[in-house]
């Protein structure tokens, strides 16, 4: 079998999630081509998908030595170099990757999202304005602008961003997060008797706070800290106090603290502790139980389990609550004995 055919074959496996399998393959077609960029650049895709960010950083750079024209080939080196947290470096490859291909919306896009974790927020708006001018129907480059101007304090342009992403995507997450985020802060408007979101901001610096708790960050993310005392202290007193409240201080969180999606961190910790067993409470639609191996004996336990795949042999779910799974069911023996290597608890148990 010629390299090019190994490396159709290894693709499909990696597309079904068989990533020992195509890593091997992957292997094989370097053998036979040892020159061959691409397999080194899907090798590191699949060790993406593993978790091994260093694998994957090594074997990226690898294929740039064989070819250094491809956008591709910096691009997908730049993503890993931000994933593994050396966003300087990755800054310089996708800056590189825009540079041979100056048309196309993605690298702009990836682009922004490392400067905004670098806090270059007015440079990271640029790229995303960019790539929205090269795709116009990507959701992701508006909710950029939106997270960006809302750490701007900017919430009118933040509003009008979002908006233009729901249109796009309404039943997008963060969006929807959002969205949760910006009717608490307009009935906070109505409550607190102040003219709509322009002014709230001027709002919140007239508020009292004596408590010296925002000085380790920035102008902005201070005011939107004092915003969620002013929330809780009238929620107190009015009828603000709603379901949304967590999607408030979600959002929050997120603009102060940003970093990884919980998945990747996820993804990260089984390829690094390789458990043999695995048990996750809130399974839902099992984004996060299909990350364990097949070789790990797993168990999902949710009331109302929602997975459109089908799971492997060594895996099993319980459509029942927790406190009726340790109540009915022994869960050393459903794991055959062996202890619990690695439990992830998804919510509210």
């Amino acid at each position: 079998m010629s390299a090019g055919q190994l490396l159709k074959q290894a693709n499909q496996l990696k597309r079904a999630g068989r990533l020992d399998e195509a890593i091997a393959l992957y292997h094989q077609v370097i053998e036979i081509n040892p020159n061959f960029a691409w397999a080194y650049n899907n090798l590191g895709d699949a060790f993406i998908k593993q978790g091994n960010i260093d694998n994957a950083v090594a074997f990226y750079c690898q294929s740039l030595k064989n070819n250094s024209n491809s956008a591709w080939l910096y691009y997908s080196l730049g993503e890993a170099l931000a994933k593994q947290g050396d966003l300087e470096t990755a800054i310089k490859y996708l800056q590189k990757a825009i540079e041979i291909k100056p048309n196309f919306y993605k690298f702009y896009s990836s682009l922004g999202q490392v400067l905004t974790l670098l806090g270059n927020f007015d440079e990271a708006i640029a790229n995303y304005q960019k790539s929205i001018e090269l795709n116009s129907e990507i959701a992701h480059s508006y909710l950029g602008c939106c997270l960006l101007y809302m750490c701007k304090g900017e919430f009118s342009q933040a509003q009008d961003y979002l908006q233009l992403a729901i249109k796009i995507y309404p039943e997008n997450a963060t969006a929807k997060l959002y969205g949760g985020f910006f009717q608490i802060l307009e009935k906070l408007a109505v409550n607190l008797k102040f003219d709509g979101l322009k002014n709230i901001f001027s709002f919140i610096d007239e508020f009292d706070d004596n408590q010296q708790i925002y000085k380790n960050y920035n102008q902005n993310f201070s005011k939107l800290l004092k915003l969620v005392k002013i929330y809780e202290q009238s929620s107190a007193k009015t009828n603000l106090m709603m379901p949304k409240l967590d999607k408030f201080h979600h959002c929050i969180t997120e603009v102060i603290l940003p970093g990884v999606n919980y998945l990747e961190i996820l993804r990260n910790l089984h390829f690094l502790l390789q458990p043999i067993t695995y048990v996750e409470i809130g399974v839902q639609r099992g984004e996060s139980f299909k990350l364990a191996s097949s070789l790990t004996t797993s168990i999902g336990i949710d009331p109302k389990p929602q997975l459109p795949y089908q799971i492997p042999s060594s895996s099993k779910i319980f459509a029942v609550t927790s406190d009726e799974f340790f109540q009915s069911y022994n869960i050393l023996t459903e794991l055959k004995g062996h202890k619990i290597d690695f439990a992830f608890v998804d919510g509210l148990h």
